[in-house]
């Protein structure tokens, strides 16, 4: 069973009506430089470029998922 952050935190004390759930994305072109920026030193652009594309169709493929995942929370 997957472990669920929000029960957690119930049986810790807290009550479930002041637990929210937050998810945080940068915007496409702000992710993808600081992906080159970090990476750059290490891979070849076009790599990066590539593997930061992939990521996004990974994205994609999970986004379906993130309303079970999230009630689930």
């Amino acid at each position: 069973m997957p472990i669920r952050p929000k029960y957690l935190l119930m049986a810790a004390g807290y009550p479930a009506a002041q637990i929210t759930a937050v998810a945080l994305e940068r915007g496409k072109v702000a992710s993808l430089d600081a992906w080159l920026q970090k990476w750059r030193q290490r891979r070849a652009s076009d790599t990066l470029v590539q593997h930061y594309v992939l990521s996004g169709l990974n994205a994609a493929l999970i986004e379906p998922n993130a309303a079970d995942l999230a009630a689930a929370w």
